[in-house]
């Protein structure tokens, strides 16, 4: 029979942490009254600070926990802990600690520590969260174009952070004519429509062939109006398919070439 009597392999040190003569000593209790006092605050003013670290507690019930009556819990130590700015907090809530600064040297930690995070160069940056986004292989054109096809898609892996909000699938470029802002090769993040307002760039499907270009509109020509016209005489304007890079020429749109407005491109 196994005896429930370790002390034999694991003998304690008593010089170690003990929970039950920590708290018959109100240790916690009282490194929370001495952490509250050295940053000048009241008991109201620090649970008034403690609700906004997601703690609803008043200040007779943190007068209880310096006192010894109760004590926080696990996530109330870590919110007062962020509060206080206690960042060794495992000590710091021990008998044995012992503060290596006086009140202002500990202020000028606090200075420092706020340096330090102002310049950016120590800052503890999130994880990358990466997510996949279908992307088409057949390229828009900034040129000639190309037919797009819906079936000729492949998943890839992006940060999330460079897709912008509402985009459904990336295309890629082929050319220069949207250039100096879209270049050869570049991915245009896209979000399925069927209009869009005059200036914004968009993905287009025209006479067979997929464009990214900027739209706009403009009175038809006469010899065209009857195809701009509704069955009540209504005149329409006719779209236009313009170019950043002005070695190109503005493409007329005529309804009888068949033309569909797929997207609106989404890159910042």
């Amino acid at each position: 029979m196994v005896s429930d009597n370790l002390t034999h392999l694991f003998p304690v040190d008593m010089s170690t942490y003990n929970a039950a003569r920590e708290k018959e000593n109100n240790v916690i209790g009282q490194r929370i009254a001495e952490a509250r006092k050295n940053t000048g605050l009241s008991l109201i003013a620090f649970s008034k600070l403690m609700a906004g670290y997601g703690v609803v507690v008043s200040a007779s019930s943190i007068s209880k926990w310096e006192s010894g009556l109760t004590t926080p819990s696990g996530y109330q130590l870590m919110a007062l802990s962020h509060a206080l700015n206690l960042i060794d907090m495992f000590y710091y809530f021990s008998s044995s600690y012992r503060p290596k600064l006086d009140p202002a040297g500990q202020q000028k930690l606090k200075e420092y520590e706020q340096d330090l995070i102002a310049s950016g160069l120590y800052a503890i940056h999130d994880p990358v969260k990466i997510i996949q986004m279908p992307i088409s292989d057949l390229r828009v054109s900034a040129g000639t174009g190309q037919i797009l096809d819906s079936n000729h898609f492949e998943s890839i892996d992006f940060p999330e952070s460079e897709v912008p909000e509402g985009a459904t699938f990336g295309v890629r470029i082929s050319g220069d004519s949207m250039e100096p802002v879209y270049h050869n090769g570049d991915i245009a993040w896209v979000q399925p429509c069927t209009q869009l307002s005059i200036g914004e760039v968009g993905i287009f499907a025209y006479d067979g062939s997929g464009y990214i270009k900027v739209y706009n509109e403009k009175e038809p020509p006469k010899r065209l109006k009857t195809e701009f016209s509704d069955s009540y005489g209504h005149l329409y304007k006719q779209p236009v398919l313009v170019s950043y890079n002005c070695k190109y020429d503005p493409i007329d749109i005529i309804p009888s070439s068949g033309f569909q407005i797929l997207g609106r491109v989404l890159n910042y």
